[in-house]
């Protein structure tokens, strides 16, 4: 999952150069950049997705299982115990070895890559001997960079409290504290040149470092958690049952919505990258984060009447929100796709479908416009389709199946296969001008995207329309009258 968040940023930040930025085109393309992983399967879906929309973006990554056969829309290799691979589905054309660094070899091997170009060994953190410290690759070298193992470890092994009321954890989030004593806003953040300065993901003073093991985060999952996130519709955020917006509106709802879609967290570039694209991320950009970092936790601890809660946990250079104190829709929502999926009774999976569609309260984040939403947007949609479908199969009640067609149509107005569906309802029940409403529909709404329904779709219609068509007359054929030689006869030439 982890992976799979950071595969994302990294697309929304590739595409966003690609298409938006017009001085892009005159410097060089980004490199490669390949993640290594081990097979998931209930997130293979969710990978094959970015992977294919990252192909011309130069993303990839290497997957490893034991799984025999291997996942069938991978290019698939054995490696042998020599590192010799062999491509499992094709005949190899160039043999391929695969060697393994261990960590300490790895980081050193990234510096090295980032210190090729100035530019970017300038921004790139330091990485001491024998440091344990995660290499995460920040900007893309020249080189391919690899995410090695410990920089996508998982964030609950790692994570250390930013705020817990008392004693924060790095200069930065020290000085935003005690800035914060004042009441001063302007003044938590950082000057530029302190900005300049400072390290990409400060380092945490062990005095302060609290580890979240699993049964913490098996309990934090479990327990009643005061605040809820709504992010299927428009942003809502609830505390005790109360809906709240101050504090929560334009940006500060933003950065709420971003880190709430990502419960294993986001690197602070990627979040300004997605949020505030247009401000330099080592001025300007950090200023925002922390003016709207400073006024989601001010309002949530407002509203709960403490000051002692934690808001943001900050961990391995990721940030997100507290588990224990946050609970999000989009969480449940993911778990009953998950459930219907490894659903193995036909009840059990249809509840599951059923609890897919009463979380789905409208589009993700509605209102929010921006490049990081549309991946997800999209996935979301497709598991209501998907769930909505399932549900009008097995239907019992043609009047059911009909609501749940109609349902289904909200989400994608321009499909015509499902349109027809639809009108094969209508025919079965005898409806035929329901079904020359449905055609009419699929035409005004095929025309709002200057598009036409297809021939088959057409031809489709027509013969729900006129299911026995008249039979043609059939007009017994004339034998065709002889017409008269008229030409003139040649005469026997004369001797």
């Amino acid at each position: 999952f982890l992976l799979n968040a950071y595969l994302e940023e990294e697309l929304v930040r590739r595409t966003r150069r690609q298409h938006e930025d017009p001085a892009s085109a005159d410097e060089p393309p980004l490199a490669p950049l390949i993640l290594l992983t081990r097979h998931v399967p209930r997130h293979h879906h969710r990978l094959r997705a970015l992977l294919q929309a990252g192909r011309h973006l130069g993303l990839g990554a290497i997957v490893l299982t034991d799984a025999s056969p291997s996942p069938a829309d991978m290019l698939s290799y054995h490696i042998g115990a020599n590192g010799r691979a062999t491509k499992n589905n094709a005949r190899d054309e160039e043999p391929l070895r695969f060697f393994h660094l261990p960590t300490s070899s790895a980081e050193v091997l990234l510096r090295l890559i980032r210190d090729k170009d100035d530019l970017h060994s300038a921004k790139a953190p330091p990485v001491e001997e024998g440091s344990s410290s995660p290499v995460v690759p920040g900007e893309i070298s020249p080189s391919i960079s690899v995410a090695v193992g410990k920089s996508l470890r998982p964030i609950e092994n790692c994570t250390s409290i930013e705020d817990d009321g008392s004693e924060f954890l790095s200069h930065e989030s020290g000085s935003e504290a005690a800035r914060e004593e004042s009441g001063n806003i302007e003044e938590a953040v950082p000057s530029e040149a302190d900005a300049a300065q400072e390290p990409e993901d400060p380092p945490a003073r062990p005095q302060t470092v609290e580890a979240v093991d699993p049964e913490h985060a098996a309990r934090a999952a479990v327990a009643p958690r005061p605040v809820t996130v709504g992010l299927l519709g428009p942003l809502t955020v609830n505390v005790r049952g109360q809906l709240i917006t101050r504090g929560l509106t334009g940006y500060s709802g933003e950065l709420l919505a971003y880190l709430a879609s990502r419960p294993s967290g986001s690197a602070r570039d990627a979040v300004l990258d997605a949020i505030w694209p247009e401000k330099d991320p080592t001025t300007s950009g950090i200023e925002a984060f922390n003016t709207a970092k400073k006024s989601v936790r001010n309002a949530l601890r407002t509203e709960l009447g403490t000051t002692s809660v934690n808001v943001f946990l900050h961990g391995s250079g990721l940030w997100r929100l507290d588990p224990a104190l946050i609970k999000v829709d989009l969480e449940d929502f993911h778990a009953a796709v998950r459930s219907a999926g490894a659903a193995s009774e036909p009840t059990e999976r249809l509840a599951a479908h059923r609890r897919v569609i009463e979380l789905y309260h409208g589009e993700l984040c509605e209102g929010m416009d921006h490049p990081w939403l549309v991946a997800m947007r999209e996935e979301t949609r497709r598991s209501v389709l998907n769930a909505l479908g399932a549900l009008a199969s097995s239907a019992v009640d043609p009047e059911e199946t009909l609501g749940l067609l109609e349902r289904s149509l909200e989400h994608d107005p321009y499909n015509e296969q499902l349109h027809l569906r639809l009108a094969r309802q209508h025919t079965a029940l005898g409806r035929t001008e329901a079904v020359r409403r449905t055609q009419e529909r699929l035409r005004r709404r095929l025309a709002e995207i200057d598009e036409r329904p297809t021939s088959t779709t057409t031809r489709a219609f027509q013969e729900l329309l006129n299911p026995y068509p008249a039979p043609a007359r059939v007009v017994p054929s004339r034998p065709a009258a002889r017409r008269p030689n008229l030409a003139p006869r040649s005469l026997p030439s004369r001797p």
